[in-house]
């Protein structure tokens, strides 16, 4: 999955990168966040030419977008969870089940987008 890496210090891009969204916690760059690279910029990532976008300003609609975007992602990843035939025991079944409704509730829960925690992933 392709993420853009953005300064912390001017919002601004630096860079795009392409990282396994399950090593997504392991992956940290002093002095930059990184964000799903959603296609807000009206084009699709290019891995050799990301200069096209590096420098642009990231504004807070597109870091909501982009919240957004990684919360779709998570519940997406954890409908199967939830289904009748899942292989969870009841109580597992209830862990995903808060889990996927504190991702439901980001949005609401945080006026700023830099400021999001994301809540933990349940244990197997």
């Amino acid at each position: 999955m392709h993420f853009l890496v953005v300064n912390k210090e001017n919002d601004r891009v630096f860079r795009i990168e392409n990282i396994n969204p399950k090593d997504f916690g392991n992956y940290s760059i002093n002095d930059y966040y990184i964000m799903p690279y959603n296609n807000i910029f009206g084009i699709m990532p290019d891995m050799h030419n990301d200069f096209d976008i590096a420098g642009t300003q990231i504004t807070n609609a597109m870091k909501w977008q982009s919240v957004r975007d990684w919360r779709d992602r998570l519940l997406l990843d954890s409908d199967w969870t939830q289904l009748s035939d899942s292989p969870l025991t009841s109580s597992k079944k209830e862990e995903w089940k808060v889990y996927r409704h504190l991702l439901r509730d980001v949005p609401e829960t945080y006026d700023i987008p830099d400021n999001v925690v994301w809540p933990t992933i349940p244990s197997d």
